[in-house]
């Protein structure tokens, strides 16, 4: 019988290791790519369980707004960029994205439609119910490179 409970208790530690393993991994793969999931986070404690709904809502825009960035960094021909989105109180207005860069000296992305348009898709797959009129890219000279028309 002692024998039977000595089993019962490693195969427990044995559990616990591993889900402890396996925990440990999603955290630091949810970390490393800053991966914002207000379920995870408010969870996990990434966010102090003390804020308002409001201020949890303003972290969570501003993680989703990083995260965007660095997907649109992996675009070599970019230096620099700022994005701001508009999440209007009202739902029946859309949400709208300007997209600021300044492009490397070696770039094409100016002339370059099929990066613009991989632009829009990254903040497309953010925002499914955007439209590509709510979507704005300019450089860092002011003059609107996503105007195909």
């Amino acid at each position: 019988m002692i024998y039977g409970n000595k089993k019962k208790i490693i195969s427990g530690i044995i559990f616990a290791v591993i889900f402890g393993i396996i925990l440990g991994c999603i955290i630091t793969t949810v970390t490393v790519f800053n991966m914002p999931n207000s379920f995870f986070w408010t969870i996990f404690g990434r966010y102090p369980s003390d804020l308002t709904d409001f201020e949890l809502q303003i972290r969570l825009q501003r993680d989703m707004i990083t995260l965007i960035e660095n997907r649109i960094n992996a675009i070599k021909d970019i230096d620099i960029i700022n994005i701001q989105i508009v999440w209007p109180y009202e739902l029946e207005r859309p949400i709208t994205a300007s997209v600021i860069i300044r492009p490397s000296a070696t770039s094409d992305i100016a002339q370059n439609r099929t990066k613009l348009e991989d632009i829009q898709n990254i903040i497309k797959e953010f925002f499914r119910e955007i439209r590509d009129e709510n979507i704005v890219i300019v450089d860092q000279n002011g003059f609107i490179l996503n105007d195909f028309d």
